[in-house]
């Protein structure tokens, strides 16, 4: 079978647009389009930059060790989000350290608390015991932590960190053991040492919008929706080119073309701050514009 042959069959066969439109085939490409849109313009989450972070391992140490030490029969909990934690970090950092200490024998994370990580949104905490006993009344756990960060900021040279938390009996509702947070004690050599350290790590800088999916993950769905967006809209496309209008065609493929030149503007991170970005954007975009071009010629040659 030749390569025209070929070509007319896939464009004509009834199964494959009995499939694809406006089937599953269209439905997953515009959850697919409105992930990456969400990707690209929601909210972005800031990290604590690595002073900051110094100070808050050095808390979540101390908070570790009061656990371990107060604890009682409490051997499982939840761990909710901490109240005014924007960044994350205390919390994270906090459950990372007990899961990885074995003190407490954590429940997963809340479906909700997942679901805004996943999009990207702010977790929010509870700001009293009550709250706290309320969301966890129907967990099979014995206790649950809870807390709150009043301030952590850098002031000057040095990072203020303070706030509370209680770990509480789920069963009783009383307080096993408590503690308030009070740390400001990083010297301006510490500081420096931390930056240091982070920066070899590779870790991202104070403001820093929460890292884009890999880029081979937006590669390949960047090179999925060029491929299957004429596909999925072939009908169209050979209804416009059976008008053999030269002005019609042209603006099809501007059309066509300018919607994967955006997509090529989100996959590169909608970003021209470095010369790889802007190379990649333009590869891109011709790369795409080369595809339409030769999918619309094929379409315009079954029509004829």
């Amino acid at each position: 079978m030749g390569k025209m042959s070929f070509v007319k069959t896939v464009f004509s066969a009834a199964v494959f647009r009995q499939i694809f439109m406006p089937g599953i085939g269209t439905v997953l490409f515009l959850i697919y389009l409105g992930f990456i849109g969400w990707n690209s313009l929601a909210p972005r989450k800031p990290e604590a930059d690595p002073v900051r972070q110094e100070v808050g391992k050095v808390a979540v140490d101390k908070i570790v060790e009061e656990i371990r030490l107060n604890r009682g029969d409490i051997s499982s909990a939840v761990l909710l989000h901490f109240e005014n934690d924007p960044t994350d970090y205390m919390s994270n950092t906090l459950r990372n350290a007990l899961d990885k200490n074995g003190i407490l024998n954590l429940e997963d994370s809340f479906f909700s608390e997942k679901f805004r990580n996943m999009l990207n949104l702010r977790n929010r905490g509870v700001s009293s015991a009550e709250e706290a006993l309320e969301m966890v009344k129907d967990e099979p756990v014995q206790g649950v932590f809870w807390g709150k960060i009043e301030r952590f900021e850098t002031v000057g040279e040095k990072v203020r960190l303070t706030g509370s938390w209680q770990l509480l009996d789920v069963k009783s509702g009383k307080v096993v053991c408590e503690g308030v947070i009070n740390e400001d004690s990083v010297t301006p050599e510490e500081a420096a040492s931390a930056a240091e350290a982070a920066a070899d790590a590779g870790s991202a800088p104070a403001g820093t919008p929460a890292k884009w999916a890999p880029w081979y993950i937006r590669l390949t769905g960047f090179l999925l929706v060029v491929l299957l967006l004429p596909v999925l809209t072939i009908s169209f496309i050979r209804t416009m080119v059976a008008k053999r209008s030269n002005q019609v065609n042209a603006f099809m493929l501007g059309i066509y073309t300018l919607v994967d030149a955006l997509l090529a503007f989100l996959m590169v991170g909608a970003s021209f701050t470095s010369a790889w970005p802007v190379v990649g954007f333009i590869v891109a975009s011709l790369a795409a514009l080369a595809y339409n071009y030769a999918l619309m010629g094929f379409a315009l040659k079954l029509e004829s």
